[in-house]
Parts: structure tokens; sequence; C-alpha cells
């Protein structure tokens, strides 16, 4: 047998279903935090949030913003090809759907929103 040093878990029978012995159970008590199905900007409803929206520019970044009469803000999200592959496309759209679904002010100001990531290169 091959000594790598490092002790390995005892297994039960995993084919079986059963977990390792040093498993942990999930973290209770701690609500699960999503971006809901309600928070997203449906794609139809993406050029009308951009026209006539107000229109910010942070490096990388346009943000549109316009009123949606809905009483709650919705997200939507679009990073081109050209930001980089699609890991980097991904960790983009994960940090600003993040960012969204922690900042209670923003998701209560009855908004429609429309990031866009331009060209990082």
């Amino acid at each position: 047998m091959l000594d790598i040093g490092v002790a390995l878990p005892r297994m039960r029978n995993v084919a079986e279903g059963e977990a390792p012995l040093n498993v942990r159970p999930a973290l209770t008590g701690v609500a699960k935090q999503t971006f809901r199905r309600s928070d997203r900007l449906p794609e139809k409803d993406f050029v009308r949030a951009v026209r006539g929206a107000a229109l910010v520019r942070t490096g990388h970044l346009r943000i549109h913003a316009r009123q949606n009469g809905l009483g709650r803000s919705r997200l939507g999200v679009s990073v081109g090809r050209r930001f980089g592959k699609a890991v980097v496309r991904n960790a983009v759209k994960r940090l600003v759907r993040e960012a969204f679904r922690a900042t209670p002010e923003v998701r209560a100001a009855g908004l429609d929103i429309v990031v866009v990531a331009t060209d990082a290169r």
C-alpha cells in the first residue's frame, strides 16, 4: 500500500448512500440566500429597462436603472464574450447578483436594474 503521509477518513458503504464518518452535517440555522426568480429581470424587459433609464458608468460596468412600479427591484446582468472566458463572465455575474441580494435598500426601491459589463481589455 502507498503511504501518502495523510490519514484518509474511514469510509462507510458509500454505494449504499452513507457518508464518510468525518463529514459534518450542513450548517443549520443559516437561511438559504439565493437570487430568487422574482428578483430577475426577464429578458423581454431588458430593452425597456435600458431605454430612458438613468445611466451610471463605473470602470467596466454600465448600470441602467428605471422605476418599474412593482414595489420591488429586479436585476438583469449582461456580460459579453469580449469580457473574458466563461469562468470570468460567470464570476462577474455572481458578484453583481450577490451585491444586489445583499443590499435591501436597492431591492426595495422598485427599480429595474440592468448591469452591463464592458470590455475588460
